[in-house]
């Protein structure tokens, strides 16, 4: 009776996007269980009442990024002495990045006899609120764009917009003229999110740059900790297994909230698909469903994160109950390692690593799996479990034999990649973090990749695993230099969260054909303060 009372939870809880039967389910019995349990680490989000601070103008500036600045214009109660009747707009300043629902009151000085015709306009940077879509064909919905317009059929009135928004700057329009005059009254934002208090505030000694940069991945990731770890709460707003390991990361040194985490994990093995695959992204909304897609990278991210958990938490319960999910993901992945010590991707599994379109991925994911696969067996040694892999230990070292006897040139002294023999800062990341290399060899790698042309990251979630390869090398120096460069980089062109594509030698740069659809607070470039805080003594930020 009771397996049926599980079927039967299990149909009700996934049924709209898997038909499952008893035969082919691997993780029936366990959905329901794993779906509760994510349930019950809901987070409370906190409503923060928050008001504009000023009143701005965004201008053209070759110096601004994106050639775009906001510039003060007046203090905010001048908003609130002007008068709308005829075509106008006004940009409201919060002062900060925020997330949530916005609230305003319009008062009249005599009756209205028509709707007011009002659009608002949110942008996270300057340039939001400058340029237009029109002339671009993002590859992407155009419907990401934070804009709605507005009728008020009844003045006065106080209303309180459904959408949440993702913004700083609030650019509000008339659209149209009225035979009236209306005023506002008051404009708010109810911002949410489930952070808390960080636990780990910044020393005294740290010096400035890192304080912002620390503060910055802190707004970040804040804004990103709604009901989940979102990926990004302007577009997107989802959960992410890549996205995920990097705020968990950042959390454990900030806000340290284990049960948001938790529920993340059980998302994620509640909607596995029924070969034991983990899908890569999770839906809340309408129901709790997958976006049904392989990356394998993410979907071996998993593990990894795991590991990572268990280490901060020492929650051997949660490692117990998610081991035969976190065993089942290497049992799928390490049948397509040749007899080289290979990996072969199946055509049905994609791989992420970057952004960057020209990156031949390859030689990253045979370091990366290599190393997801490392995790695991630490898991099983926790476990005490490591006879339910017999293989792994000697899948790994052939793994590493075979990367270093097929993807090694002996002549540029670098790991090339793919039928052109490409170079690039992933495959040299991937090669350190795979245990391919001995620390002394992968600071060689470091240090030749960045005198040598080649394909460089364009995220902040690459060059997060590029920080730790200088980490694990122990070029503490430099690693501390990176971040101040890269991360610090955005701050001195303005920005308060941290950005989901960075380029600095282009600005403009999006994987959606349009930089207007790039998320400007996104969770995987939250990673700074985990480096900071972690490894604040060996980076020496005391007299830095």
């Amino acid at each position: 009776m009771n397996n049926v009372r599980t079927l039967l939870l299990s149909l009700v809880l996934l049924g709209p996007f898997t038909n499952i039967t008893l035969a082919q389910d691997v993780f029936l019995n366990k959905r329901a269980s794993w779906m509760a349990k994510a349930e019950s680490y809901r987070p409370k989000l906190t409503v923060t009442p928050k008001l504009p601070i000023q009143l701005v103008d965004v201008v053209i500036d070759s110096n601004a990024f994106q050639d775009v600045k906001a510039v003060a214009k007046s203090n905010i109660s001048e908003f609130y002495k002007m008068q709308f009747s005829k075509p106008k707009s006004v940009i409201l300043d919060f002062g900060e990045h925020i997330t949530g629902t916005i609230k305003f009151a319009l008062s009249t000085t005599g009756p209205a006899d028509s709707p007011a015709r009002l659009k608002f306009t949110y942008g996270e940077i300057p340039a939001d609120l400058y340029y237009s879509l029109d002339t671009l064909k993002p590859t992407i919905t155009r419907a990401w764009i934070q804009d709605e317009e507005v009728y008020v059929d009844v003045l006065p009135n106080t209303i309180r917009l459904p959408r949440r928004h993702s913004f700083r700057y609030l650019k509000i329009e008339l659209l149209y003229s009225v035979g009236f005059t209306f005023n506002f009254s008051e404009v708010s934002c109810a911002a949410v999110s489930s952070a808390g208090l960080n636990k780990f505030p910044d020393t005294e000694q740290m010096p400035s740059l890192f304080k912002e940069i620390n503060k910055a991945s802190r707004n970040t990731l804040k804004e990103c900790m709604q009901t989940v770890l979102e990926d990004g709460p302007k577009r997107d707003q989802r959960i992410w297994i890549g996205d995920f390991r990097l705020q968990a990361l950042a959390n454990y040194y900030s806000f340290k909230n284990f049960d948001i985490v938790k529920r993340g994990f059980y998302l994620f093995a509640a909607t596995v698909a029924k070969s034991g695959l983990l899908y890569g992204t999770v839906f809340e909304k309408p129901i709790v469903r997958p976006q049904e897609h392989h990356p394998i990278d993410y979907c071996l991210l998993y593990n990894t994160s795991l590991l990572d958990y268990y280490e901060q938490s020492h929650d051997l319960e949660t490692l117990e109950d998610l081991w035969e999910l976190a065993k089942k993901q290497v049992e799928i992945v390490a049948p397509h390692v040749d007899e080289k010590g290979l990996i072969v991707l199946a055509p049905t599994w994609w791989s992420f690593v970057d952004w960057n379109a020209s990156l031949d991925k390859q030689v990253s994911m045979q370091g990366l799996v290599i190393s997801t696969f490392e995790s695991t067996l630490k898991i099983a040694k926790l476990l005490k479990k490591e006879h339910e892999l017999p293989k792994l230990e000697g899948l790994i070292t052939k793994m590493r034999k075979g990367a270093k006897e097929n993807y090694l040139d002996s002549q540029v002294k670098l790991f090339v990649s793919g039928k052109d023999h490409q170079v690039s800062v992933a495959s040299q990341v991937w090669m350190i973090l795979g245990g391919v290399v001995t620390p002394n060899e992968g600071r060689l790698l470091l240090k030749k990749i960045n005198s040598t042309s080649s394909i460089k990251p364009v995220s902040p979630y690459m060059y997060h695993y590029y920080v730790e390869a200088l980490i694990k090398c122990k070029m503490y120096s430099e690693a501390r230099d990176f971040i101040a460069k890269y991360w610090g980089g955005m701050i001195k062109k303005g920005a308060d969260t941290f950005w989901e594509v960075y380029d600095p030698e282009n600005e403009f740069l999006s994987p959606y054909n349009s930089f207007l659809l790039n998320s400007y607070c996104h969770a995987w470039s939250c990673t700074p303060v985990y480096f900071l805080k972690k490894y604040e003594k060996e980076l020496n930020l005391k007299t830095h």
